[in-house]
């Protein structure tokens, strides 16, 4: 019970650093970043 997932999504990174500053006393998060593919083509397009 040392390691737990959590999915968020949000469209404002500001609130979601802020709850993870609330949280950071009793939590050590490590946060990915996750793209939709459709996202991923966009920004990759002309790189490969």
């Amino acid at each position: 019970m040392s390691r737990c997932f959590l999915l968020v999504e949000s469209d404002d990174v500001t609130s979601l650093q802020r709850w993870v500053i609330e949280w950071a006393d009793l939590v050590e998060f490590g946060i990915v970043p996750v793209a939709t593919s459709k996202d991923m083509v966009a920004a990759l397009s002309g790189h490969l």
